[in-house]
């Protein structure tokens, strides 16, 4: 459980930097955003105990355009050894990504795009070049992330694993099914901690074989005092100034 969920924030984190078209809304977040730092750590849990000498910790950020566009990062996939080929197709925009080892590159991911940039399906490869495991993801009317569903071979059983997120973007559950027949429901423990927008700054969730801690830096665009072009024009019209200071004092 908590190997294959890494795979599912590892696609997650790779799509994150590719996708053109989702806005502020789309990420669950509010007010003018500008980037957000972050930080994740997973620890096993055993006999309901994390291990904490067992962590393994990763970053990421993602930036904003002030009108409240996901900014794609170039850099990030060739700072991680990754190398990303983009063509058109009839449904919008195939990725490949390849990871380069020993001077051989080989093909990681396949990205599947609309034509509004947004990824609907994802296929990873194993080392002998074989599908490894097939995404497709689901979105609400205001291009939140629902769902995803998660498709591998597990030993000659046909795993389809369904996660569940919520409001935030956060997985709270999942359904997994064994050869087409119901398995299992697994629901987490998530909580959270805000800031004064109203977005989250700390997660924290447990599925009971991992925990994972996020902890999130969030800068935000800021609007030019008012103040500043009213006292502009002001200089020039001191009659409006006037006028202003007497409906500040009635006001306040």
């Amino acid at each position: 459980m908590c190997v294959k969920n890494i795979v599912l924030i590892l696609v997650s984190i790779l799509s994150s930097f590719t996708l053109k078209a989702q806005s502020l809304q789309s990420f669950g977040l509010k007010g003018k955003v500008k980037s957000i730092q972050q930080e994740l750590k997973i620890c096993p849990n055993r006999n309901g105990k994390a291990q904490t000498k067992e962590c393994t910790s990763s970053t990421s950020e993602k930036q904003f355009s002030e009108d409240g566009f996901f900014i794609e990062n170039e850099n990030t996939l060739k700072n991680n050894g990754l190398i990303r080929e983009k063509k058109e197709i009839s449904t919008g925009i195939l990725q490949t990504i390849y990871k380069e080892e020993d001077g051989i590159k080989l093909k990681w991911f396949e990205q599947y795009y609309n034509k509004e940039g947004v990824i609907f399906k994802a296929i990873s490869f194993n080392d002998l070049h074989e599908v490894f495991s097939v995404y497709e993801y689901v979105y609400d009317d205001k291009g939140k992330m629902i769902s995803s569903i998660n498709e591998v071979n597990l030993n000659g059983i046909k795993e389809r694993r369904v996660s569940y997120y919520d409001n935030y973007g956060t997985f709270y559950a999942t359904e997994i099914y064994h050869n087409g027949e119901f398995h299992e429901r697994n629901d987490f423990i998530v909580e959270y901690n805000f800031d004064k927008e109203g977005n989250w700054i700390y997660s924290y969730i447990d599925d009971k074989f991992c925990r994972y801690t996020y902890n999130r830096t969030i800068t935000y665009y800021y609007k030019k005092q008012l103040i500043r072009v009213a006292f502009f024009n002001l200089q020039i019209r001191p009659l409006v100034l006037l006028a202003v200071l007497n409906i500040c004092h009635r006001t306040f």
